[in-house]
């Protein structure tokens, strides 16, 4: 993705929700793609697309903070997107019907398209939300069976199926307090981070352009057009 495309994408992406950012630097990765095929993907495939994207952009290693949950101590994050992203996986979206007690119930993977959906302003609200419109429907002993009165075991398994059949749905990562020496897993919303990196990107690159364009007379075009080692080169000149 040359550079232009990216400072066009975080520009249009300014203060939009998370979801749309999503969708903004994808269909400007794979324009191929239309929104009824982004908004289709689960979120392991979405989240699986941002990553090999963000690799490609930013390199394989992925440097953060995070803090403790057990005792709130800021530490630093160092990991590799091959430790999170498994490349030989493949994810299923054709689910089987899952079988539990004298329970049939059918059920298909949540979607993009489902979560922009959703009204909720809380988790719980939201996972009735996606059960509901995910689960097609459910027999009980081999007869037709009101799927909002199962259970919340019933209900749990088919979440756990779900998160079987859609594994990098759920990103987390492994992390060890230096204070507290608690290990713990914690969420990885690649949404958010690659976001934050894209703007911090952006505006550094934009930094950039305003002192070269400020030194030379340059336009943004020719700017963005050049390599990072040219424009390090150019900066570097200015500043003697």
């Amino acid at each position: 993705m040359r550079n232009s495309e990216l400072i066009d994408l975080w520009e249009w992406g300014q203060n939009k929700p998370s979801l749309q950012q999503a969708l903004i630097i994808l269909s400007a990765a794979y324009p191929d793609m239309t929104l009824e095929d982004l908004t289709g993907l689960t979120m392991g495939e979405r989240d699986s697309m941002l990553l090999r994207l963000r690799e490609s952009i930013f390199g394989h290693r992925v440097l953060g903070l995070a803090s403790c949950p057990n005792c709130g101590e800021k530490m630093e994050l160092s990991f590799d997107v091959a430790d999170i992203l498994d490349r030989d996986l493949n994810i299923c979206q054709r689910v089987e019907p899952l079988m539990i007690e004298e329970f049939k119930v059918f059920f298909r993977l949540p979607t993009i398209f489902d979560l922009m959906q959703s009204n909720a302003q809380d988790v719980p609200t939201m996972r009735r939300q996606l059960l509901q419109c995910c689960i097609s429907r459910a027999e009980k002993d081999g007869r037709e069976y009101d799927a909002n009165l199962l259970s919340e075991a019933v209900l749990e398994a088919v979440v756990d199926q779900m998160g079987k059949a859609d594994p990098h749905g759920d990103l987390q990562i492994d992390i060890s307090c230096p204070l507290c020496h608690q290990e713990n897993q914690l969420p990885f919303d690649i949404v958010s981070f690659l976001w934050i990196e894209i703007d911090t990107w952006a505006r550094r690159l934009l930094e950039e352009v305003h002192i070269l364009a400020s030194a030379y007379g340059w336009s943004e075009g020719e700017i963005l057009a050049m390599s990072s080692m040219r424009r390090q080169i150019y900066l570097n000149l200015v500043a003697q």
